[in-house]
Parts: structure tokens; sequence; C-alpha cells
């Protein structure tokens, strides 16, 4: 017979990082949420239940070195001036803190544009042929992963603080699959600072189930990187937007109606973006013309994309003609509303061309280069 495995209040004594939520049964570490950027997505981050929820976890987490990090980042908050980098910089004279500045500014660009760490050196190598030396010690890939370290720590501080002081907040979701084909899951915040909505990104997580409860589980540890916990879900949300998933709208199982048993007043929105296009979508698979206009716009695209021969032809044809030629668009994708537009804007603008272009090979009884559709027939199967 397998043993039922319950939390014990007497764990926090030994363990005083030790929770436990009885509404969702599940055994967290509150260091480790407090810091989630160090945290590196560790069970106890996450939560675990079930056979899980036992002293020998605590124990064993305790040793992690993501806890230690966690620790150490946490003491850190506590007392700011004790913070290896603040220290130093209170014992800086000005010219030292100007170029620190500098090479802050330097990081922040490589972060914002999305470069590699490796083209930070480059960049302060440009700054020393403008004019301004910043010596060796911090030009390295290491130094700018440190100043962006710091950057986000600081940035992320003060998103807490405008969440921690709105009266109430909604939360933004959509899921996701990257290049290693895992589901993530991206957290956004909606709230008002001085008046005015704004939306926030703050977290990005793994997913380790893509069912309903694991999309909840993954939104419950990635929101304390915004400083939110259960008890600000139970008395300040207040919306909860996302696609029209069965997994997260169902109205028993579903994301929303999981978030709304944590709070009850929850109002779920549909996005509305998305659900304009699933209504054009629908709109063209029942009206046979508009179904007729995307597989003729689709064959254009894919003629002209696919053959460099019939691109130059084209071009040929368009000049001749004095026709300023936008390049034939595809239909599909995942914007695929705005992409049909602009499809359609670019076969008006082209259609002279195209037709002159269709009708000069169609005309043409040996030209085998000229397909069912210049020919005005059904495309052969």
């Amino acid at each position: 017979m397998t043993r039922k495995r319950k939390w014990l209040p007497e764990w926090k004594d030994q363990y005083p990082f030790a929770e436990y939520d009885a509404d969702v049964k599940m055994m967290y570490c509150s260091t480790c949420r407090s810091v989630p950027a160090k945290a590196n997505g560790n069970a106890l981050f996450i939560g675990v239940n079930g056979n899980k929820i036992r002293v020998r976890t605590l124990k064993s987490h305790l040793a992690t070195s993501a806890h230690i990090d966690c620790e150490n980042a946490l003491k850190v908050q506590v007392n700011p001036d004790k913070a290896p980098l603040p220290s130093c910089l209170q014992r800086m004279d000005k010219d030292v803190k100007e170029k620190m500045l500098k090479l802050f500014n330097i990081a922040y660009y490589v972060a914002k544009e999305e470069e590699p760490f490796t083209k930070f050196p480059k960049l302060v190598d440009l700054h020393l042929k403008n004019g301004l030396n910043f010596g060796n010690t911090y030009k390295n890939d290491h130094s700018c992963s440190t100043f962006i370290q710091s950057i986000a720590q600081t940035m992320s501080d003060e998103l807490k603080d405008k969440i921690k002081s709105a009266r109430f907040f909604s939360i933004i979701t959509d899921g996701s699959v990257d290049r290693s084909v895992q589901d993530q899951e991206i957290i956004y915040i909606t709230f008002l600072d001085n008046g005015l909505p704004v939306n926030n990104m703050v977290n990005l997580v793994t997913l380790q189930h893509a069912n309903s409860q694991g999309i909840l589980d993954a939104i419950i540890s990635g929101l304390p990187q915004a400083g939110i916990s259960i008890e600000d879900l139970n008395t300040r949300l207040v919306g909860f937007g996302c696609d029209g998933a069965s997994v997260m709208i169902g109205q028993k199982n579903g994301v929303s109606a999981r978030l709304r048993e944590i709070c009850g007043s929850l109002v779920t929105i549909w996005c509305v973006a998305h659900r304009l296009e699933l209504a054009a979508l629908d709109s063209m698979k029942s009206i046979p013309i508009l179904a007729e206009l995307k597989q003729m716009i689709n064959g254009i695209y894919k003629h002209y994309h696919m053959s460099a021969k019939a691109n130059r032809e084209l071009n040929s044809v368009a000049e001749a003609l004095g026709i300023h030629l936008v390049k034939p668009g595809s239909i599909d994708g995942t914007k695929w509303l705005p992409h049909t537009l602009n499809a359609l804007k670019a076969l008006v603008r082209n259609y002279q061309a195209i037709l002159v272009h269709f009708e000069s090979h169609a005309s043409d009884v040996n030209d085998r280069e000229a397909s069912d559709t210049m020919k005005g027939q059904p495309a052969t199967q």
C-alpha cells in the first residue's frame, strides 16, 4: 500500500523557506520564488505535490546551488548597500563613475539589440577609437553579462514597485514552441501607471505539461518575478487575456476556470485580434469565391517565388508597361489577415503585368512551361 504524503507544519522550524499552499496542495520554496532570476526553474521554485511532499525534498533542496544563490541574492535585496556592485560604486570617484556609466550603456545596447555578449569588447574598442579610454578591466563578455544582470535586476525592482502600488492588475498569456521544441508560456501584466494602462512582460516559463494545470502552474511560478503572490491573485487580479484554445477558456477545466477558483470575480477576455482572424477565416471557408481567391493568390505567389526565370520575365513585362512592380505576397503565416491584405494590394498593383505574362505563355500552344493556372484551367492534381 502506497503511503500518502502530507505537509507537516513543524517542517518550517528546521526549513523556514518551506511553504505550503493548501488550496492547490503544493509545497514550494519562498526564498527561490522571491528571486526567480536566480532560481533557474528548480523543483521547489515551481512547486511539488503528491509523493514529493516530504522532508527529504527540503533537505536536498537546501544544498542546491540554485537555492544558495537565491539566499545570497535575497540578502542583497534586503540590504542593497551590502551588494558588491553598489558598495564598489560608492567608493568610486567621479571619473570612474562616468566610465562605468558608459560601460553600462554599452551593455544595455547589446541586450536591447539582442547582440551576442562577445560584441561588447568590440564596441568598447570603438569608443576607444573615438577618444574614450575605459581600460581593459571590463573589456570582456563576462563583464557584459554582469552589467546586464544588474540592469535587469534594477528594472525588475522598479516594475515590482509599480505593480505593488497598483490597486488591480490583469494577466495576459500566450504559448509557443521554441527551437528546442519545448513549450513556452509568455506572461504579461497589465495595470494602470499614473492613470494610463501599461503592459509589461514579466516572464517566459517552460511548461512541464501542456495541459491546463501545467499552464496554470507555469503562470503561478512565473508571477513572483513581478512580485505577485497567490494572495495578490486572490485580492487584486481582475482580468485574464488569452487565445480561444479550449485548454485556455474551457468552462470546466480550462486555465481561466482554474484561475477563477482562486479569484472568483475574474473576467476572461478572448483576444479580440485573434477572434477577428478566426471569424474572417471561417468566412473565407464558407464563401466559395473567397476560397478560390485564396487559392489563386497562393498559386501566383508560388509561381514567381519558386521560379527565378518567371520572376525575371515578370519584371521585364512590368518594365515594358511602365509598372512599378510589387513583389507578390503569400497569405500564409501567423498574422495571415494582414498578409492577405498585402497580397491583395500586390495583386491589384501587378495585375496588368501578371495578366500579360500569363497570356503570353498561355497563347503559345508549344510552351511547355505554361501552367494550368496560366491557361485558366483547374490545377491538375
